[in-house]
């Protein structure tokens, strides 16, 4: 197996860790070749029984170099490409039967050995790029976004078709990568381990006692490496915008914020300028591996608004240790999730989709006066229709959304979801209205193809 960098916690180190793991387990000899390995900062829990070689082997303290000027990124990105693969391939003694690359700086290492041995390659793709999707992540102005994009796509053409066999993750890197290397991929989807996820009721407690989070407040979650893509600006939006409703509402962001400082930065002035220090607190740290069931645990949802993301394993695991999640339409994960059965799934960017799916979840799960959790679907439609008829919106789209969601198959459903749809126009949200009676008439044609056939 071949990677680049197996530095920090991050999904392709861990999704090529954990693949190593499994196939020990079966009985299959695998050596993982690292161009730079820190064994202290790179889930030392699962390198424990791999055999790992690296030509750098880096410090606990070390740091990894990041930069906004466009000529440091590119020399960064030619140094991957062209010298590093170079020396990882040198580093390679006994290619084995089949080498699987997790980078795309892989591939070229991977490519100078089947070269000399004939080895057959599977290359992983953990995720696109811009080149191969204009406008997926670009990280440097456009002026020089677009000839580092021509070169990296004339040079990755030119490898990418030698390899013997393409995988991704999910449908949309498929088209993206099929679509620019004109080469078919396959879809091979990432699980999880289910012996190490589930309901921990202790976790619950011992988290929210060590972050000061009281035991009765709803507790929002998001957990990964904080970069810009992954959006989290919008829940700090939706945040804003629900604590002006309700403030029993808490958001807590774990994570790795050394990797794009700038970005943590930019989220600390939000908190700061809207005063939201008493509902959102930061945790800017790796989780160990075995301390992660006890945060999805601790949190009553977990959210997950990134864009231009392939897959999303977090959401997986939030969902093992039994936790609705709220995902965004412009991941991967969301190709085999359902809204409002397994997942509340909202367009990507939209602070208001996610503000209504945490509000649902916050009404329906911490109940409140009305201890609405309890209440049957027609005492629910009976008081979204009251505040409804108020022109309280807010509260009615809280309500309709909850009956809807929690009451799946019951016959009032239908109606309920024409009022929510109904009171997103009210509250002026015209494009969740939108949303919700187009998903209102597909239900509707799904009905009567049924009653036809039955």
């Amino acid at each position: 197996m071949l990677i680049l960098d197996l530095t920090l916690n991050g999904g392709e180190p861990r999704q090529l860790l954990l693949l190593a793991k499994w196939l020990q387990e079966f009985g299959h000899k695998v050596t993982v070749h690292a161009y730079r390995y820190n064994p202290s900062r790179c889930y030392p829990d699962l390198t424990t029984s791999l055999d790992i070689r690296c030509v750098e082997r880096l410090a606990p303290d070390w740091v990894p170099p990041r930069t906004n000027l466009p000529h440091r990124r590119l020399f960064y990105a030619a140094k991957r490409h062209l010298y590093e693969s170079r020396k990882l391939a040198h580093l390679i003694e006994d290619p084995g039967d089949l080498l699987n690359t997790h980078t795309r700086a892989a591939n070229a290492a991977a490519l100078y050995c089947k070269r000399k041995t004939g080895v057959p390659i599977v290359w992983m793709c953990n995720d696109a790029r811009n080149w191969e999707q204009p406008g997926y992540r670009p990280y440097s102005p456009p002026w020089l976004q677009w000839p580092v994009d021509r070169v990296m796509g004339y040079v990755q053409k030119r490898i990418v078709r030698q390899i013997d066999q393409v995988v991704v993750l999910d449908e949309k890197v498929k088209r993206a990568i099929e679509n620019f290397y004109h080469r078919p991929a396959q879809v091979i989807r990432s699980g999880i381990d289910t012996r190490a996820f589930g309901e921990r009721p202790q976790g619950r407690a011992k988290i929210r006692q060590r972050h000061g989070i009281p035991s009765d407040s709803f507790l929002l979650l998001w957990l990964g490496i904080l970069e810009p893509h992954r959006r989290i600006e919008d829940v700090l939006e939706a945040m804003r915008i629900l604590r002006q409703h309700r403030d029993d509402v808490r958001f807590m962001i774990v994570g790795l914020g050394s990797v794009a400082p700038h970005y943590v930065r930019r989220l600390r002035q939000f908190v700061a300028d809207h005063q939201l220090e008493k509902v959102v607190s930061f945790l800017l740290q790796s989780v160990p591996d075995e301390e992660l069931p006890d945060y999805y645990s601790a949190c009553d949802a977990y959210v997950y608004p990134c864009e231009n993301q392939a897959w999303g394993i977090a959401v997986l695991e939030a969902m093992a240790c039994g936790r609705p999640v709220i995902v965004s339409r412009a991941v991967g994960v969301e190709e085999v999730l359902k809204d409002g059965e397994t997942a509340l799934l909202v367009p990507g960017r939209t602070p208001g989709a996610i503000m209504r799916a945490v509000a649902a979840l916050a009404i329906g799960g911490c109940g409140g006066p009305q201890k609405i959790g309890n209440m049957t679907a027609g005492e629910l439609y009976k008081l979204a229709k009251e505040k409804y008829d108020q022109k309280k919106y807010f509260r009615s789209i809280e309500l309709f959304q909850n009956l809807v969601y929690s009451h799946a198959g019951d016959p009032v459903v239908d109606t309920a979801q024409y009022y929510l749809g109904m009171s997103y126009f009210g509250n002026d949200d015209n494009q969740l209205a939108s949303a919700e009676f187009n998903r209102l008439l597909i239900n509707f044609a799904g009905n009567v193809r049924m009653y036809k056939n039955g």
